[in-house]
């Protein structure tokens, strides 16, 4: 099944570690370095500064920008979303989620991608109870029911 992923994380608080890692190697970077106790705060659940959530989504937006392809590293940061929110929500994955939603504020499909989605679920609909449909008629001239 190549759908099916396993998760490189041994739990979903090593992938909300990873991202924290991350965001401080990319705060290093930026000059703006997270302290041992701000990445405690983003590691777990719960309130945080306004301050360190406002420099949180600094780094994240600077971490989006760089990345080009979300499936290169399977400890990257976008791939460490995916396993991070897993279990609880911790700061950093309510954070990183946030930034996505602020950056992609109307994700519906608009014109001929909207067509063809609709046509492709009511396409599967019909396929479905025409499905049904032989399934039924093939057991009753099986067991010859009238």
């Amino acid at each position: 099944m190549s759908w099916f992923k396993s998760s490189p994380f041994s739990s979903p608080h090593e992938a909300a570690e990873r991202m924290v890692h991350l965001l401080a190697v990319e705060g290093e970077i930026a000059g703006t370095p997270l302290s041992e106790a701000e990445r405690e705060m983003l590691a777990a659940a719960g309130p945080i500064p306004d301050e360190l959530s406002a420099k949180a989504r600094l780094l994240v937006g600077r971490i989006f920008d760089k990345q080009t392809n979300e499936d290169s590293d399977p400890r990257g940061f976008n791939n460490a979303m995916s396993w991070a929110s897993d279990s609880e929500w911790p700061n950093i994955a309510e954070i990183t989620a946030q930034v996505v939603t602020e950056r992609n504020p109307d994700r519906r499909l608009r014109g001929w991608a909207w067509v063809r989605d609709m046509t492709q679920l009511i396409g599967c609909g019909l396929l479905s109870v025409l499905l049904m449909f032989a399934v039924v008629i093939i057991i009753s001239m099986v067991f010859h029911w009238k």
